[in-house]
């Protein structure tokens, strides 16, 4: 193929041709290059380098005023202000290296990467940006936080202890009995009070109040075999607990405070 010169462009791309030969005020493709508003082709600038990246980091892509790149470790000790690296662990052996990033792009608010390690898989990461760790605060088992300094790992809560025993119903309580709801909502709950002969669970689980301190009262009908129909308690002197149980024969009541 010919080479044609080009200095001015007045008729932008084409790709049509008339008869002879193609008009030279014309482009047919245009590759690292950009026409001026006067008409000139100029060379597409290259960029400049601005920082120097930590060893073995890999891809480039724009995020939230930032640049991210990637690494198979973390490296936070020499992250510039207008980078992050961000680690991304091989899922078996953390010590292979990434070989290149396949596709980088925000999704759903967060980064989205697929990953070609050294041993040849190529594995999916969602970045997902968590809260860092703040003191005197509330987590619930599955939570997950970043360290106050960032360490390139992020933490899981999970329950120091054994659990305790779950709610259920027509169970035999007593003082001091700790129980915790069939569905977990991370508070536990103590009986501070009974009332009636062999104090028992009611057929129905409690409206369980998720504020430290709370209590709820629990009736039932005295027959670990007689189950009983929730009902709202009118009793304006238990105002507050969300739903009781109706208790037409005395039977037995117990009260249970969060903790």
């Amino acid at each position: 193929m010919r080479t044609v010169p080009l200095s001015t462009a007045s008729s932008g791309m084409t790709r049509l041709r008339v008869k002879g030969n193609a008009s030279p005020d014309t482009l047919y493709d245009l590759l690292n290059g950009y026409i001026t508003l006067a008409g000139t082709i100029k060379p597409r600038p290259g960029s400049l380098a601005d920082i120097t990246l930590p060893a073995d980091t890999k891809g480039l892509v724009a995020h939230k005023c930032k640049l991210y790149v990637f690494k198979h470790e973390p490296d936070v000790t020499s992250d510039p202000d207008n980078y992050v690296v961000a680690a991304l662990r091989h899922p078996t052996d953390p010590t292979i290296k990434l070989k290149r990033i396949h596709f980088a792009a925000a999704f759903m608010g967060y980064l989205y990467v697929a990953a070609e390690f050294m041993d040849g898989n190529t594995w999916h990461y969602w970045l997902e940006e968590l809260d860092a760790w703040s003191a005197n605060t509330d987590y619930m088992i599955g939570d997950r936080i970043f360290p106050s300094v960032e360490n390139g790992f992020a933490y899981q809560a999970t329950r120091a202890g054994s659990a305790n025993p779950a709610w259920a119903p027509n169970v035999l309580r007593a003082v001091n009995d700790v129980i915790e709801p069939t569905v977990y909502n991370g508070f536990k709950y103590t009986v501070i009070d009974t009332t009636g002969t062999n104090p028992a669970s009611g057929a129905f689980e409690p409206d369980w109040p998720e504020e430290s301190g709370a209590q709820v009262i629990e009736y039932g009908s005295g027959d670990v075999s007689t189950p009983t129909t929730p009902v709202t308690d009118p009793d304006p002197n238990v105002g507050g607990i969300p739903e009781k149980y109706d208790n037409p024969a005395g039977g037995f009541k117990n009260k249970y405070v969060t903790k």
